[in-house]
């Protein structure tokens, strides 16, 4: 068995994961081309009813100046929605596995070829090779894999080694 670089023990409750989640939910590149992408339909939408109420023709106006307004209203209230339900869905499944307590204390060992997560259920691996991406906040590093699975760890859970370190070494292995 390979020796432990860096060592991570944290309480992973509700509040970590909300936190989690609303860094995945609400990045601002994701936001900006989502917003981009549901504001310029609703421009198109709107062009079409303007169109449509300088012909005369205002009972089909109408349905575009609705259409427009739904479509505002779904780019700015689905991220919202999404991350309520991201963070239910995680409670939810933790609940189901671990019993009532949804809080657990999740512990993660890192050596040289892969990372080893173990809780109070479950213990398994993930090899750096599946891990693509690497988010570093201001309290969180996120690992997120080419399955789009995310391994949180909290910057004041190590128990071995620096969360910068660990950084570095993540970047080491070419982890982008």
């Amino acid at each position: 068995m390979e020796d432990s670089l860096f060592e991570y023990s944290h309480k992973a409750d509700e509040e970590f994961v909300k936190k989690v989640y609303r860094f995945t939910c609400f990045r601002l590149p994701y936001l900006i081309v989502r917003f981009f992408i549901g504001f310029v339909l609703a421009a198109a939408l709107i062009a079409v009813a303007v169109r449509l109420t300088i012909i005369g023709d205002k009972s089909y106006a109408l349905i575009f100046w609705a259409l427009a307004a739904v479509e505002v209203a779904l780019t700015v209230l689905l991220p919202i929605f999404e991350y309520r339900r991201a963070v239910s869905i995680h409670m939810k499944r933790r609940r189901e596995i671990s019993g009532e307590s949804a809080d657990q204390v999740e512990n993660a060992s890192v050596t040289e070829s892969e990372i080893r997560f173990s809780g109070p259920v479950s213990e398994y691996s993930v090899q750096f090779a599946s891990i693509k991406r690497v988010y570093v906040t201001s309290d969180l590093i996120i690992l997120r894999s080419g399955s789009k699975q995310l391994f949180p760890f909290s910057k004041d859970g190590f128990t071995k080694g620096a969360p910068e370190g660990f950084v570095d070494f993540l970047h080491g292995k070419g982890i982008k």
